[in-house]
C-alpha cells in the first residue's frame, strides 16, 4: 500500500524546498545503522518547519510494508515500538507527494545482538587458468586450504564465465571430467560444492570480477547466479546489484577515483574496497590514501587485502584478509562483509578486533558531535610483534598512537567526537614494516 504525503509550496517567490535532500532531514535511527537497543524511537524530522511548504498532518510511514501508527508532530513522524523489535533489517519509507509526483524517503536500520566473533583469514579475491591465472578452482581451493587460509573466493573474470572448461582439467583431478561439459560458471559452481562436501574445514566461494566504465574492476563475492551485466550504464549497474542483493567490492583502485563521490546508495552494496591488493613476495600495492580519500567524499566502504593470484600460489603470501564471524558457514561469512567486519593483514596469524561502543568495526552508529564513544582494541599475533598502534579518524587524523614492542594488545580509549559525521579506523604496524587496517566504524 502507498502512502501519500502532501507536499505545499505555498510561496512561489520564495526559494524552493525539497525535502528529497538529505540536507533537508534528519533519520532516526541512522541509515543502515547497527542498534543494540530492540526498542528505538523511528523517526522522520525535516530541519526546515515552516508551515508555507509543508503540510505536516499528511505524513504516514510502513516498516518492512507494514503501515505503523505513527505520530505526527510539529516537523515530521515518529513511531515509538510498544514491544522489543526482534534481530534483524528493518526498511522505513516515508511516502510523498511532490506536485503531483510521488516521492518517498526510504531508509533502514538493523537490530542486531552481541556476538562472541572469531578471526577468520582467507582470500577474497583469485583467478585459475579459466580466467589469465594457473590450475583450476579445485587445485585453488586445495592449495588454500593447505596453507592455512580459511576461505578463498574464486573470482574469475566475467567475459569468461560463458566459456567452456574443457581444456583445463588435468589427470590430477581425473574424477572432474564432468566439468568439460560445463561452462566456467558452472563448473565452479560444481567444483565448489564438490570441494564442500569433503572439507567442513575449509569454505570454498566463488564470484566474478567485472571491469566497469565507471569504478574500474569490481568483484561480485555472491554470485548467485549468471546474468547479463551492464558494464558501461551505471544506473543499470545499480539496478543489477540492488535486485541481486550483490556483495561487492572496488578492485585496487587507482588515484583518479579518489574524487569520486558514491552513486546513491551503490555502496550498500559495493561496500569493500582492497587496501591491499597483490602478493607481498612479488607485486604489491598499498591503496591506503585513496581509501582514506573516498572515506572522506562519503562512501561506507569495509577493507580488503586480497591476493589477486594468477599464479599456483593461492593462500601462500602472508597478505589475507580477516573477517569476524561466529562460524565459518558462506551465509556468516556472506554477512559479515556485507557489514564490513572485515580487516587487512600482512602477517598471517593477526587477529584484530577493533569496536566502539560494543559495536563491531563496519557498523554505522547512531552517536553524533561531543558524544564520548569508547574504542576498544584487541590484537593478537602468534608470528609477529605489534610495533605501533594509530587511531585514525577524517582528513588522516590519527587521534591516538601507543608504541608496543609485543604480540598481544589490549586497550579502551574514550574520545569526545569533534563532528557531526565520520569515520574512525585502526592502523596496526608489525615488525618488519608490516601494516594491518581494520574497516572503519562509521557515525
Amino acid at each position: 500500500m502507498f502512502f501519500r504525503e502532501l507536499i505545499y509550496l505555498k510561496n512561489k517567490k520564495k526559494k524552493s524546498f525539497s525535502i528529497a535532500n538529505e540536507q533537508n532531514y534528519i533519520l532516526e535511527p541512522k541509515d543502515r545503522s547497527s542498534l543494540f537497543f530492540r526498542k528505538p524511537d523511528v523517526i522522520f524530522r525535516l530541519k526546515n518547519n515552516k508551515e508555507d511548504y509543508v503540510n505536516y498532518s499528511s505524513f504516514r510511514m510502513s516498516i518492512n510494508g507494514k503501515v505503523m501508527s505513527g505520530i505526527i508532530t510539529s516537523n515530521g513522524i515518529e513511531y515509538k515500538p510498544r514491544k522489543d523489535l526482534k534481530r534483524g533489517v528493518y526498511r522505513v519509507s516515508v511516502k510523498y507527494l511532490m506536485g503531483n509526483k510521488e516521492q518517498s524517503i526510504d531508509w533502514q536500520f538493523n537490530i542486531i545482538e552481541h556476538e562472541n566473533y572469531k578471526c577468520y583469514l582467507g582470500v577474497p579475491h583469485s583467478h585459475t587458468a579459466y580466467s589469465g591465472g594457473k590450475g583450476i578452482p579445485s587445485d585453488a581451493y586445495e592449495m588454500a586450504k593447505k596453507e592455512g587460509v580459511s576461505f578463498l573466493i574464486i573470482t574469475e573474470h566475467y567475459r569468461a564465465l560463458k566459456n567452456r572448461a574443457s581444456g583445463k582439467v588435468g589427470t590430477k583431478f581425473s574424477h572432474l571430467k564432468k566439468i568439460k561439459e560445463l561452462d566456467v560458471f558452472n563448473s565452479i559452481q560444481y567444483e565448489k560444492k564438490l570441494f564442500l562436501k569433503k572439507n567442513k574445514r575449509f569454505l570454498p566461494m566463488c564470484g566474478c570480477e567485472l571491469s566497469t566504465k565507471f569504478y574500474g574492476h569490481v568483484n561480485i563475492l555472491n554470485l548467485p547466479k549468471y546474468k547479463n551485466i551492464n558494464l558501461k550504464d551505471i544506473d543499470k549497474f545499480y539496478d543489477y546489484v540492488k535486485d541481486e542483493n550483490i556483495v561487492g567490492s572496488l578492485n585496487h583502485p587507482n588515484k583518479s577515483i579518489r574524487e569520486v563521490k558514491p552513486y546513491k546508495d551503490l555502496d550498500k552494496y559495493v561496500c569493500l574496497i582492497e587496501i591491499c591488493n597483490g602478493s607481498l613476495s612479488g607485486k604489491y600495492n598499498r591503496y591506503e590514501e585513496t581509501v582514506y580519500s573516498l572515506l572522506d567524499k562519503g562512501w561506507i566502504l569495509g577493507v580488503l587485502n586480497s591476493q589477486d593470484n594468477h599464479k599456483e600460489n593461492w593462500g601462500k603470501d602472508d597478505n589475507l584478509t580477516g573477517v569476524l564471524m561466529s562460524k565459518l558457514k558462506e551465509d556468516h561469512l556472506i554477512n559479515a562483509l556485507k557489514n564490513r567486519r572485515t580487516y587487512s593483514t600482512e602477517s598471517p596469524s593477526l587477529c584484530l578486533k577493533f569496536s566502539i561502543n560494543d559495536y563491531p568495526m563496519g557498523s554505522i552508529l547512531n552517536i553524533k558531535k561531543d558524544d564520548t564513544i569508547n574504542m576498544e582494541i584487541f590484537l593478537e599475533d602468534k608470528k609477529n610483534k605489534i610495533k605501533e598502534v594509530q587511531i585514525i579518524t577524517n582528513n588522516r587524523e590519527c587521534i591516538f598512537r601507543d608504541p608496543v614492542n609485543k604480540k598481544s594488545y589490549k586497550s579502551n580509549i574514550k574520545y569526545k567526537l569533534k563532528k557531526e559525521k565520520g569515520w574512525i579506523l585502526l592502523k596496526v604496524i608489525l615488525e618488519h614494516n608490516r601494516l594491518a587496517f581494520s574497516s572503519p566504524v562509521f557515525y
